[in-house]
C-alpha cells in the first residue's frame, strides 16, 4: 500500500522560533529555519514520529526564506503559498502549512477563497510554545496536522483548507483566534468544529466536511494580483520526487483566483467600525473616498446602526458609485438580520448587503473574491450572501423590489396605485427550493392611514397577482395600521414556503388596499433562507 505524502511548508512562527541568542534561551525568540528547529536537541526523534503518524507517511520539507513572524505576512505570502501548492499539487496528497497564530486565521481564509477547487487537504497549523522548549504544544499539533493533511480515505479526507490547533479541527474560512496563549486559540464562533482531537486520534465529523467542488474540464488558473517587488524564492532542505501527474489517480484539477487585485483602477476596502463615541466624521470621510470600492460596515447586535442622517447619506452615495458594503456584526458570536429592527431597515434600502455569520475576515476576503470574479455590483452583492467554501451558515437571496411613490400616498381605490402594487422578479438560479429554510417578506417606513375613523389595511397576494378588493379575505398577509404602529414603520412577516416556486419562475406579489386606506413604503424585500448548497460557486 502506497504511503500517503505531505509538502510541509514552513513560514515561520512561534512553532519553529528559537532564542536569537542561541546560548540565551532568555533571549528574545526570532523565526528559525524549521530544520534547525527539528534538529535541536530538544527534538530528538521527532522526525521519525512525524513519519510514524497514522499508519505511516513520507513528508518533504519546503521553507519559505526568509521565515518571518506572522505578523509580517502580507498577501504576496499568500499568493507565493498559492502557487507552490498549485505547482507541487500532482505530487502530494496534502498540504500542511506551518504558520504563526497572529494571522493564521487571516491565511487560511484568503487560501480558501484562492482555491475554486480542491479534492486534498491544506492544513494549517503552528503552536503557541516553540518547538524547542518544555512543555509545548507544537509536538502535538504538528503530529495531528500531519495527520489531517495526510488522509485519502473518503471517511476522513477534508478536502477544504482547515487549521488544526489544540483541541480542534475548524473550517479555514470560519476560524477566528480568540485566544492569545491558550492551547485552544482558535474557534469558529458561529459554526461548528470539522473534528476534535482525541487522545487515540482525531476524529472527523464527516457530515459537516464540504463534498469536492465541482472540476472545470479545462483548468484554468487567474493570477489577478502583483506584488511589490519579487517574492522570496522557495527553497526545498530535501530532495522532492517530482511524479509525474499520470502516476497520480482520481487528481483533480483546480483553478486558483488570489483576488487582491492592485492594478487600476485602484481597489481599497476600508472596515468602518460604528462606536457611540465617534462624531461620524471620520466614519463619512472613509465612506466618501472614491477608491474605497468594499467597505466592512461592523454594526451593533444583529446589524443595527443609528439613523443619523449623514451616515445614511454616504452609504446611499457609495453604493450608487457601485461600492460593495457589507454589513457585518461587531459580535464574534452573531448573525445580521437586516430589517429585524427599524434600526437597520434603513441600511437595506441604501444597498448594503448581509454579512449574515461571516467572520470579519471571511467577509474581507469575500468582498474581495467577488470583485474579481464578477464586474456588476448587483452581481457582487448576489455573490456575497451565498456560500461559497462554507464561509457561512445559510445561503441568502434578497430580492428588493423598491417601495411606493415616494412623492405622494397613494390610496386603494386609486387605479394608479393599484397598478404600481404589481412587483414581480425571477427567482434566482442558484436557489434550490429544496434546501429552503424559511422565507420573509418586509416592508420599511410603511405607512398606512384611514380617512376619518374607518380600518387601512394592506392585503398581500403572492399567490393571486390578479387580486382586488373583492378577494381580500383569501391574502396571504393582511396588515393593520396597529401591527406597525411601534415598530417605527417597519413590517417583518414570515411566509409559508410553498408560495416560493422553483428557481428560474417568476414571483409576483400583489397589494391591495383597503377602500379609502392611504398607503407608502419605501422598501419591499422578500428575503429567501435556504441551507447552504454544500458551498458551491453559484456566482
Amino acid at each position: 500500500m502506497r504511503r500517503p505524502r505531505v509538502l510541509v511548508i514552513y513560514t515561520g512562527g512561534t512553532i519553529g522560533s528559537l532564542p536569537v541568542d542561541r546560548l540565551n534561551h532568555a533571549s528574545a525568540l526570532d523565526a528559525a529555519p524549521f530544520a534547525e528547529s527539528l534538529d535541536s536537541e530538544y527534538c530528538q526523534g521527532l522526525e521519525e514520529r512525524m513519519r510514524q503518524v497514522g499508519h505511516g507517511l513520507d513528508f518533504d520539507l519546503c521553507n519559505i526564506e526568509p521565515p518571518i513572524d506572522s505578523s509580517a505576512i502580507r498577501p504576496d505570502k499568500w499568493i507565493l503559498l498559492a502557487k507552490l501548492i498549485e505547482t507541487e499539487y500532482q505530487h502530494y496528497d496534502g498540504f500542511l502549512i506551518l504558520h504563526g497564530t497572529d494571522t493564521m486565521a487571516m491565511t487560511a481564509t484568503a487560501l480558501s477563497f484562492m482555491f475554486e477547487t480542491l479534492d486534498k487537504p491544506i492544513v494549517l497549523t503552528g503552536s503557541q510554545v516553540p518547538l524547542f522548549q518544555s512543555p509545548t504544544d507544537a509536538r502535538s499539533n504538528l503530529l495531528h496536522s500531519l495527520w489531517v493533511a495526510s488522509q485519502t480515505e473518503e471517511a476522513t479526507l477534508i478536502p477544504e483548507v482547515v487549521i488544526v490547533f489544540g483541541r480542534y479541527v475548524v473550517r479555514g474560512c470560519q476560524a477566528v483566534k480568540v485566544d492569545a496563549s491558550d492551547g485552544d486559540a482558535f474557534r469558529a464562533p458561529n459554526g461548528v468544529p470539522l473534528g476534535v482531537v482525541r487522545p487515540e486520534k482525531v476524529h472527523i465529523y464527516k457530515d459537516r466536511v464540504l463534498e469536492p467542488r465541482p472540476v472545470d474540464e479545462t483548468p484554468s488558473v487567474l493570477y489577478r494580483m502583483y506584488s511589490q517587488g519579487s517574492p522570496p524564492d522557495c527553497v526545498y532542505e530535501k530532495q522532492v520526487d517530482a511524479r509525474s501527474a499520470a502516476d497520480m489517480t482520481g487528481t483533480r484539477v483546480f483553478n486558483i483566483r488570489p483576488t487582491w487585485d492592485r492594478t487600476a483602477p485602484p481597489f481599497k476596502i476600508r472596515k468602518v467600525e460604528l462606536d457611540p463615541d465617534d462624531d461620524l466624521e471620520s466614519t463619512q470621510s472613509q465612506l466618501a473616498d472614491p477608491l474605497v470600492r468594499g467597505v466592512l460596515l461592523a454594526t451593533y447586535g444583529v446589524g443595527n446602526a443609528p439613523p443619523d442622517p449623514g451616515l445614511h447619506a454616504c452609504l446611499r452615495e457609495a453604493t450608487e458609485r457601485d461600492c460593495l458594503i457589507v454589513n457585518v456584526s461587531r459580535c464574534s458570536k452573531a448573525r445580521v438580520a437586516m430589517g429585524q429592527y427599524a434600526a437597520s431597515s434603513l441600511l437595506l434600502e441604501h444597498g448594503v448587503v448581509s454579512g449574515m455569520d461571516m467572520t470579519h475576515e471571511a467577509a474581507r476576503t469575500k468582498i474581495r473574491w467577488a470583485a474579481a470574479k464578477h464586474t456588476l455590483l448587483s452581481d457582487m452583492q448576489k455573490a456575497m450572501q451565498v456560500s461559497q467554501r462554507g464561509e457561512q451558515g445559510e445561503d441568502l437571496h434578497d430580492l428588493r423590489f423598491g417601495g411606493s411613490d415616494r412623492a405622494e400616498d397613494r390610496t386603494g381605490d386609486d387605479a394608479s396605485w393599484l397598478a404600481r402594487g404589481f412587483y414581480s422578479t425571477t427567482l434566482p438560479q442558484s436557489l434550490k427550493k429544496q434546501l429552503l429554510k424559511r422565507c420573509v417578506i418586509r416592508f420599511s417606513d410603511l405607512a398606512l392611514r384611514a380617512p376619518g375613523v374607518g380600518q387601512a389595511l394592506l392585503h398581500v397576494f403572492l399567490s393571486n397577482p390578479n387580486a382586488t378588493i373583492e378577494d381580500a379575505g383569501d391574502a396571504d398577509i393582511t396588515i393593520d395600521a396597529e401591527s406597525i404602529a411601534g415598530d417605527g414603520g417597519v413590517f417583518v412577516h414570515e411566509i409559508p414556503k410553498a408560495l416560493v416556486q422553483q428557481a428560474g419562475d417568476t414571483i409576483q406579489i400583489r397589494l391591495v388596499a383597503s377602500a379609502g386606506a392611504s398607503v407608502a413604503f419605501n422598501g419591499l424585500f422578500l428575503a429567501l433562507f435556504a441551507e447552504p448548497s454544500r458551498g458551491t460557486s453559484t456566482g
